[in-house]
This record gives structure tokens, C-alpha cells and sequence, in this order.
């Protein structure tokens, strides 16, 4: 009888211990996330995206800068617009539904593991280490497509075992339903993770109880009912969308350097060590040890990582995000690896983690004095010499070499998920912010018209919330595809300085205006004219104004 309140209070501690660990990591997740302002490129093009939809109700045609942009499917669009409604237009709406995305995420990884490993402590440990993976921090600080389009992978996967193991419908047609979702995020990429990894538990738990096809034929329909309706919508308005989705926006992604993000084949073979560390590297041996035997477990986790990574590495086009659904997978076989681990084995890894987190923290802290362009202040400095002391504890403390790595995988984690904003809100030149160059335009009072030259920004009429008028002397992101247009209006607000003087001359004399230039690009010869309409300039975060 004595050790029944010893076990309730072991239980109990543990319990507290993990409440009390999630609640700092989600207020981790939320802390000070509109601090600094959306980043240039991919983040503003989102959000201003969205701010444009939101305001025109127009919730079928994603326009950029008043020129429609039909790259990808809408409902990242549709879920920001969502969070505007609640929030008003600004950088903390943006990004409020990723952080609900991530902490999916780390819920559905509990409950894949949950399902593989018949182990509660087993899948939580693999939720722990994917919460501490720095491309998680990245998703959710950055406004993309990548966050929710993984956490549709990660519910397909998981309905799939559902259904695989129960033969229950719902969640079959479960499945069906967030494909369908899942392409209305990113087209045809929901499948390069989701189909190898179902593949792959099909062999893994193999089922006698055949369903009728009848099933998967319904289910087949619900996923085309979704994920097709707008490309089908849009279609029926003009069928030149049908070749302009599967040329420009399919095949040339993969085959082509068309959209500037060309990488070598080895990009994501460096990235996701890099990334994971120490976990993938704990993972290998363990997972191409004994290929040959029966399929089992640790085939299941080759497939999930290392097909889709070869798909990856040979698609032409990529980013970082790109491959953030192999990180659930990266952590599940981490843990499976880690439990076969002796104690030695597992603190000798602790070390290394530990010397590797104290590389960053260093290079953080004195990044300042060997580049004069990155910024620091007394939050910043406080924050990492707190980590520095953090990192001191957790030498010191004695944990359970079992959860020793994974705790301090995690705690290195919350420090970067508080240290981020501060350090992106001092070094807005750096990221792209021009959160404050908005504020000082704002501040001039009226201004009819809002002049950018040779640059696409869309980051500062999200910031303004209002038209910007971009002038076009040949810089790439300005050739914009205008032949879905039906009108001429997107003209007033593209203008070519080469081709359409006259119409710039007028505007520039008819009506009060700003003219802005990136310092770092001398303006041509060819177009100073344009700065003798102005009489005073001022200089913020890279960018010249006059005015």
C-alpha cells in the first residue's frame, strides 16, 4: 500500500511536467509573432495575396499588386483571409493559423506513433524531437503554403493507418477528403509524400478484409470535388488555365529554372542532416542495417524519407519547406533508433548535440562583431546569455540519458522560438521587412500615389494596406502574367519607364506622390528624372524615399 501514493506522485509529476512543458511551447509558438513585419519574397506574396482577397471578396480569382496571380491553389489564401476577418490585416494574422498548423502537427506525430509503436512514451518522445527540428520553426514564422500542406500529408497518413488497421470507412473517406485539401494547398505535391508512405504501410500491415472498390471510387470523387473544383472553375472561365497549370506551373517547376529557385541535386541531402542534427545521423545505421530481412518497420521509414527525398532532389525547383513532411518521418525513426541505443551510446550523442547547440548560440552572440550589417540589442543579448546559462544547466542537471538529447533537443528549440522575433524585429534590412518604411511613408500624411522602382513589393502595400504602383525597367519579378486579365486596369498600377514616360511624367505632376529606390542599386541615367519631382529624401532599412 506505501507505494501507491509514490506511484500516483510519479505519475502525477509526469503529467505536470508535460502540461506544464506544452503550455511554454505553444506561448513559444505565439510569443511576439507579429513583431516584425512580412518578409520578402515569399511571405509578403502570400499575405498581400490574401489582403487583396479579403478586401475584393473576390475569393476565386488570388490577385498580387491588382495583376492576377494563379500560381497556386487558394485555400493558404483563403485560411489568411480567414485569419483577417479575426484579426485585422496585419503580420500576427498572417501567421496566427500556422502556429494552430504546427501544434496539429505535433499531434498527429503522437498519434503515427501512437499507431506504429503501440508505445504512448514512444510516440511522445517522436512529437518532442519533431518539435525541436528548426524547418518546423521556420514553417511557422514564415507565411507559405508548406505548414498546412504537411499537416495534410500528416492526417492522410494517419487516416490511411486508421482505416488500414480497423477497415473503418470514415476513415477512409477521411483520407479522400484532406487529399482534396491538400491539393487545394499544392496541387499535385500532395501525393509525393502521402502515396509512398501508404504504399509503404500497406506492406507494412498487411490486410485480408478486401472493401468493395466501390469505396475508393466514392472516395476517389469526394478528392476531385475538392481539389479540382477551382482549377475546374477557373477552367470553364477560360480553358487556356488548363495548359497554364500543367505546363508553366507543373512541368516547369520540375523540369525548368523558370522561377529562380534552381538548386545542385544535393541540396536536401545537405539540408536535411543539417536540419535534424544530430537525429537523422542517429537514425541511418539502425535503418540500413539487415535491408534484406522481411519488410518491416524500418523499410516503412526508408520509404517515407529517402523516396521522397530523391523525388526532391531531382525536381529542378527547390526551398528549404519543400520537404518539411519528411520531418515527422526523420523523428519517428529517430525515436525507434533511440530506444535501441545503449545509455552510453545516447549520452555520447548528447555531447555532440550539445557542442552543436553551442556553436549556434555562439555564432548568435557574436554574429554582430564580425558583420556590422547584422543588428543586436540588450533583449537579444540578454536572451542568448540565458541560453548560454541554460545550456550550462543542462550539463549540470542529471536527466535519464533516455530523455536527456530529446529535452534538450526541445528547450534549444523554445530559446530559438523566443530569440527569432527579437532578433528579426532589429534586422528588418536583412529579411525583407518594410514594416518600417511603411510607417514612414505613413507618416508624410496624404499621399496619392505610391511609386517602387524596378522591384515587385508587395511586403509594403501590405503594410500601407493600400495600391502601390510598381515601375517596371526590366527587373524579373515585374514581367507578370497579365493574359488573364480582362481589362486594362492592372496598367495603372505596372507602369514601364522605358516605354511609357509620358504617362509617368503626368501622373508625377498631376498628383502628390513617393518615389522609392533600393539603396543598394544606383538608379540608371537613363530614369534620374524622375527624382527632380521631389525635394527631400530620406533613407530606412535599404530603401532610399524620396518625397
Amino acid at each position: 500500500m506505501s507505494q501507491a501514493p509514490t506511484l500516483f506522485s510519479y505519475c502525477f509529476m509526469k503529467k505536470a511536467i508535460i502540461l506544464c512543458g506544452s503550455t511554454i511551447y505553444v506561448i513559444a509558438l505565439f510569443a511576439n509573432l507579429g513583431s516584425w513585419g512580412v518578409t520578402e519574397t515569399s511571405e509578403a506574396r502570400y499575405a498581400e495575396i490574401a489582403r487583396e482577397m479579403y478586401e475584393s471578396e473576390d475569393y476565386l480569382h488570388p490577385r498580387l499588386l491588382k495583376i492576377g496571380h494563379y500560381h497556386k491553389p487558394p485555400l493558404t489564401y483563403w485560411v489568411t483571409a480567414a485569419a483577417y476577418h479575426l484579426f485585422g490585416v496585419n503580420a500576427f494574422a498572417a501567421r496566427f493559423f500556422l502556429q494552430i498548423a504546427v501544434l496539429i502537427q505535433l499531434y498527429l506525430v503522437f498519434e503515427i506513433g501512437r499507431t506504429l509503436f503501440k508505445d504512448r512514451k514512444l510516440a511522445l518522445l517522436a512529437a518532442i524531437v519533431y518539435a525541436s527540428f528548426s524547418a518546423v520553426l521556420i514553417s511557422g514564422k514564415a507565411l507559405t503554403t508548406d505548414a498546412y500542406l504537411s499537416t495534410f500529408v500528416l492526417a492522410g497518413i494517419l487516416f490511411w493507418m486508421k482505416y488500414r488497421l480497423s477497415q473503418f470507412l470514415p476513415m477512409l473517406y477521411l483520407f479522400y477528403v484532406v487529399l482534396g485539401l491538400g491539393f487545394l494547398t499544392k496541387g499535385p505535391v500532395i501525393f509525393l509524400v502521402t502515396l509512398p508512405v501508404v504504399i509503404g504501410f500497406n506492406f507494412l500491415k498487411k490486410s485480408k478484409n478486401m472493401i468493395s472498390p466501390m469505396h475508393h471510387f466514392a472516395g476517389i470523387l469526394i478528392f476531385f470535388a475538392i481539389g479540382l473544383s477551382w482549377p475546374l472553375l477557373l477552367y470553364l472561365e477560360d480553358p487556356t488555365f488548363l495548359d497554364y497549370f500543367i505546363l508553366d506551373h507543373t512541368i516547369n517547376r520540375v523540369a525548368t529554372n523558370n522561377f529562380g529557385r534552381s538548386k545542385p541535386f544535393f541540396f536536401y541531402l545537405l539540408i536535411l542532416p543539417m536540419t535534424t542534427f544530430p537525429w537523422l545521423l542517429i537514425s541511418l545505421r539502425p535503418l540500413f542495417k539487415r535491408l534484406r530481412e522481411e519488410f518491416s518497420i524500418q523499410h516503412f521509414f526508408l520509404i517515407w524519407i529517402f523516396v521522397p527525398l530523391l523525388v526532391f532532389s531531382l525536381i529542378r525547383s527547390k526551398l528549404i519547406l519543400y520537404i518539411l513532411p519528411l520531418y515527422p518521418g526523420v523523428a519517428l525513426a529517430s525515436v525507434w533508433a533511440w530506444q535501441k541505443l545503449s545509455n552510453k551510446s545516447r549520452d555520447r550523442w548528447f555531447w555532440v548535440q550539445h557542442a552543436f547547440q553551442a556553436m549556434i548560440i555562439l555564432a548568435l552572440l557574436f554574429a554582430p562583431w564580425f558583420d556590422s550589417t547584422i543588428k543586436s540589442d540588450w533583449s537579444v543579448l540578454a536572451l542568448l546569455l540565458f541560453g548560454v546559462a541554460f545550456w550550462i544547466v543542462h550539463i549540470l542537471v542529471k536527466i535519464s540519458p533516455y530523455y536527456r538529447a530529446p529535452v534538450s533537443s526541445v528547450s534549444f528549440m523554445l530559446l530559438l522560438l523566443f530569440l527569432t522575433p527579437l532578433i528579426f524585429s532589429v534586422n528588418p534590412s536583412i529579411i525583407g521587412d518594410q514594416k518600417n518604411v511603411a510607417t514612414n511613408i505613413q507618416r508624410l500624411g496624404h499621399v496619392e500615389n505610391i511609386f517602387v522602382y524596378n522591384k515587385r513589393l508587395p511586403s509594403l502595400a501590405f503594410h500601407l494596406q493600400r495600391d502601390i504602383i510598381s515601375l517596371n525597367n526590366g527587373h524579373k519579378s515585374l514581367q507578370r502574367e497579365t493574359q488573364f486579365e480582362k481589362n486594362s486596369d492592372w496598367k495603372n498600377f505596372l507602369i514601364d519607364v522605358n516605354t511609357e514616360e509620358d504617362k509617368l511624367r503626368d501622373m508625377l505632376t498631376e498628383s502628390s506622390s513617393v518615389f522609392l529606390v533600393e539603396k543598394r542599386k544606383a538608379l540608371p541615367g537613363s530614369v534620374k528624372w524622375i527624382k527632380k519631382y521631389y525635394q527631400k529624401s530620406a533613407e530606412q532599412d535599404g530603401w532610399i524615399i524620396y518625397y
